[in-house]
């Protein structure tokens, strides 16, 4: 998968972030409006986070949305 080896996860500091998981190497990263609630969600092709600013956000991760 194009994703795979890819850790995602969430912060109060409103931003999600991808890390690559051999390196540690920041390759992908969205700010929301709010802190990141939870952990981020892979499922297909697609990562969903929630936030607090009252929104779940949806990328197409093979359209290489939200990235920085």
């Amino acid at each position: 998968a194009l994703w795979s080896g890819v850790v995602f996860y969430g912060s109060d500091d409103r931003h999600v972030y991808g890390l690559d998981a051999a390196s540690g190497e920041l390759i992908w990263e969205y700010v929301t409006a709010g802190a990141v609630i939870g952990a981020p969600l892979v499922a297909g092709d697609r990562l969903y986070v929630g936030s607090a600013d009252h929104n779940l956000h949806a990328f197409e991760l093979a359209a290489g949305e939200g990235g920085r």
